[in-house]
C-alpha cells in the first residue's frame, strides 16, 4: 500500500500524466509525470503540519477541476528520488572599475561599473552623515529620475 495521500491521473487523446501528493510533517511532497515513468518529485516546506495539508487539498482541487481522477496508487509508478544536484561554483563576477567620489567632506559615493556582455551593471552606494540627510538624497535621486522619465515599476 502506498503511503502517497493523493493519486490522480489525467489521460486523453494526447495526454497520459499522474499526480500524487502526501505530507510528512510539515512538508508537501508531490510526484508527477507520465504515466509509466517515474516523474519528478518537489518538496515544499510550510511553517506547520496543518499548512501543508490545506496546500495538498487546494493543489488536488485544482488538478481535478482540470480533469485529473482518482485512481489506486498502485497504479502510478513508483517516485525518483529528488535529484541531488552537484554543487556549483558561483560565476566569477565579471571585471569592473571601481570608482569613489567625494562630493562634499561628509558625503561619500562608491560606485562600482561592470561590462557584461550587452549589459553595464552600476553598483552605487552613498554614505551621509545621518537618516534625514540619507533621506532628503533619496527623494531628490528620485525627483531626479523622474524628471528624466523614469516610473517606478509597481506602483
Amino acid at each position: 500500500m502506498s503511503d502517497w495521500r493523493v493519486h490522480l491521473v489525467f489521460q486523453d487523446e494526447k495526454s497520459d500524466k499522474f499526480w500524487r501528493a502526501k505530507t510528512e510533517g510539515s512538508d508537501l511532497h508531490v510526484n508527477f509525470g507520465r504515466i509509466g515513468q517515474q516523474g519528478q518529485t518537489k518538496v515544499k516546506k510550510f511553517p506547520s503540519p496543518n499548512e501543508a495539508g490545506v496546500e495538498l487539498e487546494k493543489l488536488a482541487r485544482s488538478k481535478r477541476k482540470k480533469g485529473y481522477h482518482s485512481v489506486s496508487g498502485d497504479s502510478i509508478p513508483p517516485p525518483a528520488e529528488p535529484e541531488q544536484k552537484p554543487e556549483q561554483k558561483p560565476a566569477a563576477a565579471p571585471a569592473g572599475r571601481s570608482v569613489e567620489l567625494s562630493l562634499q567632506a561628509e558625503r561619500r559615493v562608491s560606485m562600482r561599473l561592470t561590462l557584461d556582455g550587452d549589459t553595464v551593471r552600476t553598483e552605487v552606494s552613498e554614505k551621509h552623515p545621518g537618516p534625514a540627510e540619507a533621506a532628503q538624497a533619496f527623494e531628490e535621486m528620485l525627483a531626479a529620475l523622474r524628471l528624466e522619465g523614469y516610473e517606478q515599476e509597481g506602483s
